[in-house]
């Protein structure tokens, strides 16, 4: 069956890639890809300044569209194959139909239901990021004010596949789009583009329901069981289509070897199961079976080493630092870049933008922002005089020693800051962990979170929330040095100190 469905949407265009090999498209996906607002993801990289310390890391968002594609069909056609597996078992393990907590056997759904499914998962996929700006999430402070667009949308009589998305926008009470919010607004526009007399002008709205996991209404009713099901596919812990593909992309482009992990055995675990939102209604989730914790684990640690390694490298995180200040300041100052009076303004101001204009806006080069706040940090990073690293260790050590450091040096501007735990984050909210009952099949259970039967994802995630770090807002080397030595005195002594109390 699995073969079969993905068969029937005329997968007869290839894309070559270097991470998966071919990747087929249908005639419809060419198109999207061909749009002028897709290809403006050839400008904007997936790890934005990273380069400056990994200089290969020039790999963009349009490739990683491309394989978290392969890798959603992947996913779901291994649910399909899955499911009929565990069906044919001599003990069956999963049940014939959606029932709440339960396994269930996909191919039991109509297929022309699955082939419409696979097919809005294939173009959720695609467009995960379109609506990323430059710089990873560092735009999101400069990204259009909320209710500009909304305005903007309301007021266009032009693309009406737009007018679907507005109780979506102003279900969010953030002040600015998010980067979803804008890939679901972009589409838009493409699909009112590229659509032929025979298409539906009800599928951005249900591609923006999968990416921003909206539950479907009554007039959805055959395909409001799928969207939770293709939104854990997408973008989801602990695996996803959308992490699959940068871990590994990351980790080949910038050249090390951490991002690696058990592709064929993670597709192997896969299984569909049912829930019953607070509504009544039955909705499909993935789950991922008990015997492949191992391969989870495999890959959560590879995401662990390649963001501690690599993400958070020193000096990266210099960048990120540097960059974070200035959208604080940003917000402070309720910055717009976006001169916006129709949909066409938000699509070509969209299009203008690139890592390198937006790091231009930044500098102040084109007059846009003459904040010297923002200027001044944006024209460091641009010439590389990055802030320095002075002092790393746990949390409780390195905010002792930044108290006293920064007592004995109060002239020098200092900060201390703890990583937020990004490479073991959102493990309860995504695909659901799947244990044998006592027939035999599987099901949820209870408090069966990924901890629980994985000690090494919780103390993964207990040394990933311990990495703190003190930082001179500098690049002065002299005072760099002086400060690095000046801190190991004072963790020296202070630990010295404990010893003796103790």
């Amino acid at each position: 069956m699995s073969t079969k469905i993905s068969n029937s949407l005329n997968l007869n265009r290839t894309v070559r890639d270097p991470l998966h090999g071919a990747i087929h498209l249908s005639d419809e996906e060419i198109r999207i890809i061909d749009h002028r607002l897709f290809r403006r993801l050839h400008k904007i990289r997936q790890n934005g300044l990273l380069y400056l310390v990994f200089p290969s890391a020039h790999h963009t968002r349009f490739e990683h569209s491309l394989g978290t594609l392969h890798n959603a069909n992947s996913i779901f056609n291994s649910l399909l194959f899955n499911s009929s597996v565990a069906d044919t078992k001599p003990t069956c393990a999963i049940y014939d139909n959606p029932q709440n907590g339960k396994a269930f056997d996909l191919n039991n759904i109509d297929e022309t239901l699955l082939k419409k499914a696979l097919r809005l998962l294939r173009f959720s996929a695609l467009v995960h990021d379109l609506g990323h700006g430059p710089l990873s999430h560092t735009f999101d402070s400069f990204s259009p004010f909320r209710e500009k667009v909304i305005e903007i949308i309301e007021q266009d009589s032009k693309y009406l596949e737009l007018k679907k998305l507005i109780p979506l926008l102003k279900k969010n009470r953030k002040e600015r789009i998010e980067h979803e919010e804008m890939s679901c607004i972009l589409f838009s526009v493409i699909w009112h583009e590229i659509k032929d007399d025979t298409d539906s002008e009800e599928i951005p709205f249900l591609v923006a329901s999968i990416l921003l996991n909206h539950e479907l209404g009554k007039e959805h009713s055959n395909l409001a069981p799928f969207i939770s099901l293709l939104n854990n596919i997408v973008a989801s812990a602990p695996v996803d289509a959308d992490r699959m593909d940068y871990i590994e992309r990351d980790s080949k482009s910038i050249g090390v070897s951490y991002g690696m992990f058990d592709r064929e055995r993670l597709l192997k675990s896969f299984l569909p199961y049912a829930t019953t939102s607070s509504n009544g209604n039955l909705n499909y989730r993935l789950g991922i079976k008990k015997s492949g914790v191992r391969a989870v684990e495999n890959f959560i640690q590879a995401r662990f080493e390649l963001f501690v390694q690599v993400y958070y490298h020193k000096t990266n995180r210099a960048i990120e630092l540097m960059l974070s200040e200035i959208a604080t300041n940003a917000k402070d100052k309720q910055i717009n870049i976006f001169k916006l009076n129709s949909v066409d303004d938000l699509c070509n101001a969209y299009l203008d933008l690139s890592d390198e204009s937006f790091l231009n806006i930044l500098n102040g080069n084109n007059e846009i922002i003459n904040e010297n706040s923002i200027t001044k940090i944006a024209r460091s990073i641009s010439t590389r005089n990055l802030w320095k690293r002075i002092f790393e260790e746990k949390k409780k050590t390195t905010d002792d020693v930044y108290d006293e450091l920064s007592k004995q040096f109060s002239d020098y501007d200092l900060i201390v800051r703890t990583i937020e735990a990004k490479a073991t984050k959102g493990l309860e909210n995504g695909a659901q962990l799947l244990i044998r009952g006592e027939d035999g099949k599987y099901q949820t259970y209870g408090n069966a979170d990924w901890f629980n039967y994985s000690p090494m994802m919780e103390a993964l995630a207990n040394e990933e929330e311990g990495i703190t770090r003190i930082y001179l807002k500098s690049n002065d080397k002299d005072a760099s040095k002086k400060l690095r030595v000046e801190a190991r005195k004072i963790d020296f002594n202070l630990k010295a100190k404990a010893n003796e109390i103790n």
